[in-house]
């Protein structure tokens, strides 16, 4: 499909997304396709939209606030139509910022609104300790270590490891069984450890926070050490979903797409 097409097809996906189920109480929404990958029959989108409640939306009353919130698509191409969509919103950012109070049936929320002094500090105990799995998760990659790696992870049906690079293309896998056998297998394979780690830089980190879930964004930038089964060189938009299990947060969803040319900082 050419990339013209494909963001045509983008634009219509704004009537089927779930969190425009009302997008009637959005005056002047703006939707921002951000960067769009292919990969033979796949496509990989990053996107953003933009608006004002202004109308009634899953029971809250219009804010007249100014919302921002992001996601990606992955598609399933079958000549010029998509015969299949799947979406991940930040649909919980989206009600926190209309002043929603999302609660876990175990824990309250935290909130980072939230303005009492224990609150303040509770909520960056947790984002230390999400930022802690996050390290540790990528330090582990990067090693070869296959259990310190397995260790940061939900093991469950549901999850997904997601991405985009120039190298492997577009990677979707589900499953813990299925994530695991497969870079079980790679770091066997590929065994030297990776010298990416000491180069890393991470910034821009945006955390949402609610009870036993976390939803985390940053921006990576990595160099190339000639591995690219391993490297993530230059800019690497990335997302992970959290899930406190026995206290302890674990990696539920990875989602990466790599956008930029370390040599340049361009997109490609």
């Amino acid at each position: 499909m050419r990339r013209a097409s494909l963001f045509r097809w983008i634009a219509l996906l704004v009537l089927i997304c779930p969190v425009w189920s009302d997008a009637s109480a959005y005056a002047q929404a703006r939707r921002d396709s951000g960067d769009a990958r292919t990969d033979r029959n796949k496509a990989l989108v990053r996107r953003t939209v933009e608006g004002t409640h202004r109308g009634e939306f899953e029971g809250i009353p219009p804010t007249h606030k100014p919302v921002k919130w992001f996601g990606f698509d992955l598609l399933s191409l079958e000549g010029d139509r998509i015969a299949e969509g799947r979406f991940v919103s930040d649909s919980l950012g989206l009600l926190r910022q209309l002043g929603a109070t999302v609660s876990s049936p175990r824990a309250l929320a935290i909130s980072e609104s939230a303005t009492a002094p224990n609150d303040e500090a509770a909520l960056e105990r947790e984002k230390a300790a999400i930022v802690e799995v996050i390290e540790r998760q990528a330090a582990a990659f990067w090693a070869k270590d296959f259990q310190r790696w397995a260790d940061t992870w939900v093991h469950a049906p549901y999850i997904r490891r997601l991405g985009w690079s120039d190298s492997g293309g577009v990677v979707s896998v589900e499953g813990w069984d299925t994530i695991g056998a497969r870079m079980k297998k790679s770091m066997a394979d590929n065994p030297t450890p990776n010298a990416t780690p000491a180069k890393l830089v991470r910034e821009r980190l945006s955390f949402r926070i609610y009870g036993d879930v976390a939803w985390v964004t940053f921006e990576q930038h990595g160099v190339s050490t000639g591995e690219p089964r391993f490297d993530m060189p230059g800019l690497s938009h990335e997302t992970r979903i959290l899930e406190k299990h026995d206290g302890r947060w674990r990696v539920a969803y990875l989602g990466y797409l790599l956008a930029g040319s370390p040599d340049t900082g361009q997109k490609r």
